[in-house]
């Protein structure tokens, strides 16, 4: 699945189910609607599960434009989504760089108790985590 989010590059997410995961690989200036509406999107696609663990890959994104607003609604979204369901997902997300790892761990705290999240700035150990028993 990829969902281009109107931006100057797109967000692609990429579905591994039967290794039950999946890829949000961000690239080029994201802003707080762009990831909104992509996510919203995910969510709607016949390929999401979830149950499924996500491993989010901010590596070669620029988050100048993306607010604590922004991640915060993205964490609402995500709860309103995820109550509806028994599942408790993981999800690794991997930055790098300074910006994009402080909005990552204001994501980390605001979905604390309805999705397992971590941040990294080493992918391998982003991908180790995600993928533990």
């Amino acid at each position: 699945m990829k969902a281009h989010t109107g931006g100057t590059m797109p967000i692609i997410f990429t579905m591994f189910p039967a290794s039950g995961y999946f890829v949000a690989k961000f690239s080029g200036t994201i802003t707080d609607n762009d990831m909104l509406s992509a996510y919203e999107r995910l969510f709607k696609h016949p390929d999401w599960d979830p149950g499924l663990r996500a491993l989010t890959d901010l590596s070669e994104v620029d988050a100048g434009e993306v607010s604590k607003y922004g991640v915060e609604k993205l964490a609402k979204l995500n709860k309103r989504i995820f109550s509806h369901h028994e599942a408790m997902p993981r999800s690794a997300i991997y930055a790098p760089a300074d910006l994009s790892f402080r909005l990552a761990r204001i994501y980390e705290s605001e979905v604390f108790g309805f999705e397992r999240s971590a941040v990294f700035r080493c992918r391998q150990a982003a991908y180790d985590w995600l993928m533990e028993p």
